[in-house]
C-alpha cells in the first residue's frame, strides 16, 4: 500500500490561503509509516467519539487502532456526520469509515431517509464486534418482549439504524416509533415517561445507562431480544469497492477468525468515559 503524503506545494498553498492543515498531515512527510485516514462519527459513545482534547476513543476506535499497529500504519481519525464521511471516502479524502449501525440500501429506502450517492459501492469488513439487541424500559410486573406486548406504546430508536428498519418492519403496525439522532435523548424521554421503551445494543445501555446509575434512579430494566434478523452492516469498517488490497489487509487483522465477541464484552477492556454534563 502506498503512502498518502500531501505534496510540499499543497502545504505551502494551504498556509498561504489559510487552509486548515492538521499537525498529523503537516508532519506526515516525515513519518516512517504509511498513513491511513479513517472517518468516525463525532459522538457515538461507546463505539466512537472524541474527547474534550479531540482524541478519538471508543470500542471500535480501539479495535481499529490495534489493527493499525499490527499493520504498521499511522492511522488518523477524522470526525463528522456519517453521510459526509461516506462522501469524503468516495472523494478519496478518507481511506476508510467506521460503520456503527446505519441501515444501508435497500433497507434505508424503506425508512424514507436520504443516503449518500454511491454508498452501495463500498466494501465492508466482517463485524468488529457483534450487536446484542435489548429493550430498555421501566420495570413492570411483566416485561415486554414480543411485538404484541408493545401494542399502543412508543418505542425510541437511533434514527436510520438497523434497529430502526427492524422496528419498522416488525413493530410499525403495533407501536409508535420515535427516532432520535442522538440515542441518549431517547433515554431521557424514557426516564421522564415520554416514551415506553428504547431498542439498542447492550453495549450502549451498559456504558451510557448502567455506568451512570440512571437505571437505579429511574427503575429501568433490560430485556434481551433473541433470534432477530438485522442487516449485516453494523460495527464494520468500510472502504471503496476498488480498494481490495486494503480491505484484505484490514480484514486479516480485524476479523481473523470471523467470530467476533459481543460489543458489550469489549467494555471490560476499553473503558468509556462519561460525557461531561
Amino acid at each position: 500500500m502506498s503512502r498518502i503524503t500531501p505534496p510540499l506545494g499543497v502545504l505551502l498553498l494551504a498556509c498561504f490561503f489559510g487552509w486548515q492543515v492538521t499537525n498529523a498531515q503537516a508532519g506526515e512527510a516525515l513519518s516512517q509509516k504509511p498513513s491511513l485516514y479513517i472517518g468516525i462519527e463525532n459522538n457515538r459513545r461507546p463505539y466512537a467519539y472524541f474527547t474534550d482534547k479531540q482524541q478519538a476513543q471508543g470500542l471500535l476506535v480501539a479495535v481499529v487502532t490495534s489493527a493499525c499497529r499490527q499493520l504498521e500504519l499511522d492511522c488518523h481519525f477524522v470526525g463528522g456526520l456519517f453521510n459526509d464521511l461516506v462522501q469524503s471516502l468516495q472523494n478519496i479524502k478518507l481511506n476508510a469509515v467506521v460503520v456503527i449501525d446505519p441501515s444501508l440500501p435497500p433497507e434505508v429506502d424503506a425508512l424514507k431517509l436520504t443516503h449518500p450517492a454511491n454508498i452501495d459501492r463500498l466494501k465492508l469488513t466482517q463485524p468488529l464486534c457483534q450487536i446484542t439487541p435489548v429493550f430498555i424500559q421501566k420495570k413492570l410486573a411483566q416485561a415486554r418482549s414480543r411485538p404484541e406486548d408493545f401494542k399502543g406504546t412508543t418505542i425510541g430508536v437511533q434514527e436510520g439504524s438497523v434497529f430502526h428498519s427492524y422496528l419498522l418492519a416488525n413493530y410499525g403496525n403495533l407501536a409508535h416509533l420515535k427516532s432520535y439522532p442522538l440515542l441518549e435523548s431517547a433515554i431521557v424521554d424514557l426516564v421522564f415517561d415520554r416514551i415506553d421503551a428504547v431498542l439498542a445494543d447492550e453495549a450502549f445501555v451498559s456504558a451510557r445507562v448502567f455506568e451512570s446509575a440512571l437505571d437505579e434512579y429511574a427503575n429501568l430494566v433490560v430485556t434481551p431480544i433473541n433470534k432477530i434478523g438485522l442487516a449485516p452492516t453494523s460495527m464494520t469498517l468500510a472502504v471503496r469497492d476498488r480498494d481490495t488490497d486494503l480491505l484484505k489487509q484490514l480484514s486479516g487483522v480485524l476479523t481473523p477468525t470471523g467470530k467476533e465477541p459481543p460489543c458489550v464484552e469489549l467494555l471490560a477492556t476499553v473503558p468509556v468515559k462519561l460525557a461531561k454534563k
